[in-house]
């Protein structure tokens, strides 16, 4: 199907290289649209129930399976009294059993909260008070939690892979391995630094680039269009450059 249609949008530069990569498609015919952010209402907050304190936490959200790599995550409660809540639903069993499994080794437990699938309020709820919002995914095409997060000015910590430095960009954080050491090394450099006020307002400017009508409207010159070749859609960065995320 790639080879016989007139144009492909991908809504990355990763996953445009992986259609490089694994199809013979020609470069030209390929255009790069990041997705949009979705925003919450000024109604749009609600606390989940399985919040039971005013502990600071850690929060991550995604279908509970391994590409996810959510089992990593526990280790950022080791030295410190922050608790973990995971958010989604269960797709594999067995990866939701490895992650209390990899609790229980680090003795952190009954820290680790794996609290199902939540409304859309509850989720940003849990984004606008998290310290932050934790994502070592090893597989995205995007990483949308991602913005929603940043949007918020809440700092994110994220794995190296695929997509996620491209549409984290300069202000997120990394971790440097998934190794139980470089994990809980990251969490606790993180809480030791904290974050200013102006490293959040970087945070919400680069996630504000992010706009489903912008990508409405090149979509649209993508159909009305095919034929004139990729389109580079640069985003507009704080400093007023025109260039791709980070």
């Amino acid at each position: 199907m790639a080879d016989r249609s007139e144009h492909i949008v991908t809504i990355s530069n990763f996953v445009k290289e992986q259609v490089l990569e694994h199809l013979q498609v020609d470069a030209r015919k390929i255009s790069v649209i990041y997705n949009g952010r979705n925003i919450p209402g000024s109604r749009s907050f609600k606390q989940p129930a399985a919040i039971a304190d005013e502990t600071p936490f850690f929060f991550s959200i995604g279908t509970i399976t391994d590409k996810k790599n959510f089992h990593v995550l526990p280790a950022m409660l080791l030295n410190n009294n922050y608790n973990l809540f995971i958010a989604g639903i269960t797709q594999s069993q067995a990866y939701y059993n490895k992650i209390i499994e990899e609790a229980k080794a680090l003795g952190v437990e009954n820290r680790v909260h794996l609290i199902g699938a939540v409304s859309e309020e509850e989720k940003f709820w849990l984004f606008k008070h998290c310290e932050a919002f934790c994502f070592p995914s090893l597989a995205e095409g995007f990483g949308l939690p991602v913005i929603e997060a940043m949007q918020l000015g809440t700092p994110v910590i994220l794995s190296k892979a695929t997509s996620l430095p491209e549409v984290g960009g300069p202000d997120a954080v990394y971790f440097k391995g998934m190794d139980t050491e470089s994990v809980a090394h990251a969490a606790n450099a993180f809480i030791k630094k904290g974050i200013d006020s102006a490293t959040r307002q970087r945070l919400v400017d680069w996630a504000m680039q992010f706009d489903w009508n912008i990508a409405a409207k090149n979509t649209g010159s993508c159909i009305q269009n095919p034929n004139d070749g990729a389109q580079e859609y640069y985003l507009i960065l704080r400093f007023g450059s025109r260039r791709r995320p980070y």
